[in-house]
């Protein structure tokens, strides 16, 4: 827990201010133009007015991205300074607002929109939109409390709010991608999970650099990891064939773990050899992937028929078991003991 809790509060370095900023600006005066063309689904005569401010009352300036939900198209419009906002030309229905102003979270509202405000016309109408947004150092520091107390949804809630207000090229946003996917793998909620690991993946296969170059490892391994939990076997290989040919020693204990604890537990021993195959491949000199691909192999034979045996497998993995595990453990007993059972057998 204490290694998601560091990942999860070192988000965001002392210059995202002055970064984010020059983006939005730039942004705004790009979205703020014309969006509307003639004979568009969402037109029509509909004025919805709002106001955009942070926690303590302040007017924002902002961009306000209006999308009909019907057709998912609209337009995008720049605030005032003091926070006003006006989405002209529009038509009735339901429409999704997305608010973004520099150095806050993105909030998001799904409202139903009415031929008339409420100044014109009794309700059903349209009044007057209050969006009250929060700063990104509120809500990192937010999520981290909430991750620390084991409240991953609220904590992926505030990290995407931060995540949508950053462009992809911001060098936060790859560490904010990671922290939702690990608020998904903390959950036990495997699927999006690997959606969320995939998604990072991809923006480092697209030529982004990643935060360290071992990053994308720690990434694979969570991923494997991940997959393994959700009995997608074959993503799980994938993961775990394209970690390299050189494992550090924690990406090892998580293949063991893996394989002994989630594979083998649901009687996958096959797998379970392939997967420890990586974990020798990429450490060779790491005693326990061939003490448990052994014990993998040695039960496998134990439940064939006499003449279908083939001890060799097992005697190899113990053999190099017992060359490099030079304390007296358990299993270096018990490798020991098998090996002499064996002694004579092909």
């Amino acid at each position: 827990m204490k290694r998601r809790a560091n990942l999860f509060s070192n988000i965001l370095g002392v210059n995202v201010k002055d970064y984010v900023l020059r983006w939005v600006v730039v942004m705004l005066f790009a979205l703020a133009m014309p969006a509307a063309v003639n004979g568009q689904p969402w037109q029509g005569r509909v004025t919805l007015t709002g106001t955009v401010t942070n926690a303590a009352g302040e007017g924002l300036l902002a961009v306000v991205t209006a999308t009909y939900v019907e057709t998912k198209t609209g337009k995008a419009v720049r605030g005032s300074n003091g926070g006003e906002f006006n989405v002209r030309g529009i038509r009735a229905g339901t429409w999704e607002l997305t608010i973004n102003a520099p150095n806050y979270g993105v909030e998001k509202k799904v409202l139903e929109v009415y031929e008339r405000s409420c100044d014109r016309a009794p309700a059903p109408c349209n009044e007057k939109i209050e969006v009250v947004v929060t700063s990104f150092a509120d809500l990192l520091g937010q999520a981290s409390t909430d991750s620390a107390a084991r409240r991953y949804s609220a904590a992926r809630e505030s990290y995407q709010k931060v995540l949508l207000g950053l462009p992809p090229n911001h060098p936060s946003y790859v560490q904010l991608q990671q922290a939702v996917a690990m608020t998904y793998s903390a959950e036990g909620k495997n699927a999006e999970a690997l959606d969320a690991f995939d998604s990072l993946l991809a923006i480092w296969d697209g030529g982004t650099p990643p935060p360290s170059p071992d990053t994308p490892t720690k990434i694979r391994v969570e991923a494997m990891i991940s997959a393994g939990k959700a009995r997608e076997y074959s993503r799980m290989h994938g993961y775990s064939e394209a970690l390299g040919n050189r494992l550090s020693a924690e990406a090892v204990r998580a293949i063991v773990d893996l394989a002994v604890n989630t594979l083998l537990d649901r009687g996958q021993r096959n797998r379970a050899v392939r997967l420890l195959g990586v974990a020798i491949a990429g450490s060779p000199n790491s005693p326990l992937p061939y003490y448990y691909r052994g014990q993998a192999r040695w039960d496998a034979e134990v439940e064939k028929e006499r003449e279908d045996e083939d001890w060799s497998g097992a005697k190899a993995d113990f053999t190099k078991f017992v060359a490099l595990e030079t304390r007296d453990t358990p299993q270096r007993r018990l490798a020991q003991d098998l090996l002499t059972k064996l002694q004579g057998v092909s």
